[in-house]
């Protein structure tokens, strides 16, 4: 019994360092962006479709422009 002390103290020592390890690295990455739309912005998705029989893939379009006009293509 006179070694548990010293496997509870390693623990928790080693729990600490891997937790400030973990806040280190993590402070260090940078966070995604905040994008956030408005009224008036445009929108422009881009959609993957199928693959030909050719080998090609198709790629698809969609624009929506501030004044809720849509125009789609391929």
């Amino acid at each position: 019994m006179k070694g548990l002390g010293r496997v509870v103290i390693g623990s928790a020592f080693g729990g600490l360092l891997g937790a400030a390890a973990f806040f280190a690295v993590d402070g260090l990455n940078p966070s995604p962006a905040n994008a956030q739309l408005e009224d008036g912005d445009d929108v422009t998705v881009y959609l993957i479709g199928p693959e030909t029989k050719d080998g090609h893939t198709v790629l698809y379009g969609c624009n929506v422009d501030g004044d809720d006009s849509v125009s789609c293509y391929y």
